[in-house]
């Protein structure tokens, strides 16, 4: 059995407008900087326990800037 990230993040910076919806939902991982923009690389990988959070979170998004993909 694999333990490497079955998931990934992909977050478009220049897309977010700092809505905030994310770290409502996760505040722990979905951490803001201090214009709360995400504090997140481009591509991350989504440890299990977050995914459903992820999840959520590209579905609360309003500008689209998360998106949730099978790890390459």
């Amino acid at each position: 059995m694999s333990h490497e990230p079955q998931y990934e993040l992909h977050f478009a910076r220049d897309t977010c407008a700092a809505h905030g919806r994310c770290a409502m939902i996760n505040p722990e991982f979905f951490v803001q900087d201090a214009d709360g923009f995400l504090d997140l690389p481009p591509v991350t990988p989504l440890p299990p326990e977050v995914l459903d959070d992820a999840r959520a979170a590209e579905n609360a998004c309003p500008m689209l800037a998360l998106r949730v993909t099978p790890a390459r």
